[in-house]
């Protein structure tokens, strides 16, 4: 948000400096096996077929041949795809619908709590064994989502799973 307020045509800026970061990443194979390395190996499981995502990158798109969800209007076609990501964030690919600012994320979050492509969000984690790889649980809008629906659905709140090498989580496991 700061950036974007103090740069001339911040808004502008910031989205081409995330994509010049994306165009670097692909400008070199060995960074780019880096950084797709899990979604490899995640497109090896056949049981994955939805993915949820906060990142804006299109890896598991590419890797994975999995068809990006991104806003209300990509809710229809769910079942169209036998693969899909979850976009929250937005993605590299849609400009428009990248989340990075304050304002960005306050937008996503009501979005997220009153909109098709929340309720979704809601459905998957509240009916489905969700395991969450590589999160800390320091996303703010998420972690509402998570506990509106700890608090509304009570003891039968899905259990879910963490796998992580990250040990920030635990600054924000709270009731999670």
């Amino acid at each position: 948000s700061t950036f974007c307020n103090v740069v001339p045509n911040g808004r502008k800026a910031l989205f081409r400096k995330i994509k010049e970061r994306f165009d670097m990443v692909k400008a070199f194979p060995k960074l780019y096996n880096s950084a797709t390395r899990f979604h490899k190996e995640v497109a090896k499981i056949p049981q994955i077929n939805t993915i949820i995502t906060t990142n804006w990158d299109d890896y598991f798109e590419k890797e994975c041949a999995a068809s990006s969800i991104i806003d209300n209007k990509d809710i229809p076609l769910w079942n169209t795809f036998s693969k899909r990501v979850f976009k929250i964030h937005g993605s590299i690919n849609n400009i428009g619908s990248i989340v990075a600012t304050k304002e960005d994320y306050q937008k996503c979050y009501e979005r997220l709590a009153k909109e098709p492509i929340g309720d979704r969000l809601k459905t998957l984690l509240s009916s489905h064994c969700v395991v969450f790889i590589g999160f800390s649980f320091g996303d703010e809008d998420l972690n509402k989502i998570i506990d509106m629906l700890s608090e509304k659905l009570g003891e039968f709140a899905n259990q879910y799973y963490l796998v992580t090498l990250d040990e920030a989580w635990k600054n924000n496991k709270d009731t999670r």
